[in-house]
């Protein structure tokens, strides 16, 4: 992974329903691109129904409307790369029953934010043990 600063927020009352290796091939894709585009990601989570996705929002120059039909194409780059990372993400996710999707083309940050996306939703709570 390149350099840069990484904000990670993830509840712990969200848990996905997939492999944890499924989960790391897809995002990891995701946040290499963020951290070559700019010098801070944001990685968050939050439950969509029966789903829950995880954000990985940048600081980069965003996505270009021209670019947004093609952007999971393999082989398409707009920095010059191999034009991989983002269709390999999206197949590995939807191996899981998930799917990566551009969230916004320009966030807060002034990036990009894409949703990784994969079964799951509230973590079942566990009741605390008790004295006999």
């Amino acid at each position: 992974m390149p350099g840069g600063h990484l904000n990670v927020d993830l509840s712990p009352a969200l848990s996905i329903n997939v492999p944890a290796a499924l989960a790391i091939r897809a995002v990891s894709p995701i946040l290499n691109n963020a951290l070559q585009v700019s010098d801070r990601a944001w990685v968050s989570a939050r439950a969509d129904g029966r789903s829950v996705a995880l954000l990985v929002a940048d600081s980069g120059p965003g996505v270009p409307d021209q670019w947004v039909e093609t952007l999971f194409e393999p082989g398409w780059s707009g920095n010059g790369g191999s034009g991989l990372g983002l269709s390999l993400a999206r197949r590995v996710a939807r191996s899981g029953g998930g799917d990566v999707s551009l969230v916004e083309q320009r966030n807060q940050h002034g990036g990009a934010t894409f949703a990784v996306t994969f079964p799951g939703g509230r973590a079942a709570r566990t009741s605390p043990a008790r004295g006999g």
